[in-house]
């Protein structure tokens, strides 16, 4: 069988956050959130195909900003996450076995308009050699999909209480 990673697709996420003021320009963020992401994966051999595998986490991201003004912050720090919840979306015939780091440097822009703050963030797993490892069921040799970067990018819209 030959499996190869496909391209990322849009997924999302819910959560709540709280923020600390530190200094006058200073704050620690802590948050908790649901993430639901998707990849594709295309496969050979026997049978071919794409499937669209499903992920489902919880992250912890802690972070300290910075205020440049009134407006933009500048934000950076951890994020935790948990192994994939629930059970593998993975379609009938396809074993999918999940590595990767749960430990995160997270970071990014935001922006405070009254009530509200958008944020936008890049989060990366250093050193990260993200896998996918895949059998066409649980008593065949896996083929191991490597995922070049173990990257994500968001935009958040938030209401501050």
């Amino acid at each position: 069988m030959r499996i190869e990673a496909g391209g990322l697709r849009p997924g999302f996420e819910a959560g709540v956050l709280l923020r600390l003021d530190i200094a006058r320009r200073f704050y620690l963020q802590t948050e908790a959130s649901y993430t639901h992401t998707r990849c594709r994966l295309r496969f050979s051999g026997t049978t071919s195909g794409t499937a669209t595998l499903h992920a489902r986490r919880i992250e912890f991201p802690l972070l300290l900003g910075i205020r440049a003004g009134n407006v933009v912050r500048l934000f950076g720090g951890a994020a935790f996450r948990t192994r994939p919840l629930g059970r593998d979306s993975a379609p009938h015939g396809l074993y999918v076995r999940r590595g990767g780091r749960t430990t995160a440097i997270t970071g990014g822009i935001g922006f405070d308009l009254g009530r509200f703050c958008l944020d936008l963030r890049c989060t990366g797993y250093p050193g990260a050699r993200a896998w996918r490892s895949v059998a066409a069921d649980r008593t065949s040799p896996p083929c191991t999909v490597r995922v070049r970067r173990d990257l994500s990018y968001g935009c958040s819209l938030a209401f501050l209480f």
